[in-house]
């Protein structure tokens, strides 16, 4: 009997993941792209000497275990190269992933506050928390809790200063 059948769509770096844990399991990976070259949208190209991330992807993770998997899946290939993201927003540029320092110096304060409350239970240098810092409030109707006096929810911050 022949070894088991995988189909993968994308080349991508979790279709090319995909395939290579497959191949660890004995299993017989068929991997299906569209474009010409792997990578999808995190790839780089490049073009008279220099290099362009294709989308907004990049490879890129704080986990060592996954630096490592790539690092044994490419070898000699595998890069790492200096990169500086930031996102542009009202006439600022702030780090990416978020800093929460350079997050309160170029919000303020007050603006900070409401956006970390908007993005409550999501870390901030993860794309779902930076797109939700940056997503404009959504206006929420609540009636100040007589009984406190402590702001819209009617529960104080930790800090005591984000309400």
């Amino acid at each position: 009997m022949g070894q088991q059948r995988v189909i993968i769509i994308g080349a991508g770096p979790a279709g090319l993941t995909a395939a290579y844990q497959s191949l660890k399991h004995s299993l017989k990976p068929i991997v299906l792209e569209a474009g010409d070259k792997v990578g999808g949208i995190a790839r780089t190209e490049e073009r008279k000497g220099y290099r362009f991330d294709i989308g907004g992807h990049r490879f890129y993770t704080k986990i060592g275990q996954i630096e490592e998997l790539w690092r044994e899946m490419l070898g000699k290939d595998f890069r790492k190269v200096p990169r500086l993201s930031r996102i542009y927003y009202r006439d600022r540029f702030f780090s990416y992933p978020l800093e929460i320092f350079n997050a309160l110096f170029n919000l303020g304060i007050v603006q900070s506050c409401r956006r970390i409350r908007l993005s409550s239970g999501l870390p901030i240098d993860s794309a779902a928390g930076s797109t939700r810092f940056f997503s404009k409030p959504t206006p929420r109707k609540y009636g100040a809790s007589p009984a406190t006096k402590s702001g819209p929810t009617g529960r104080r911050s930790a800090s005591g200063i984000c309400r």
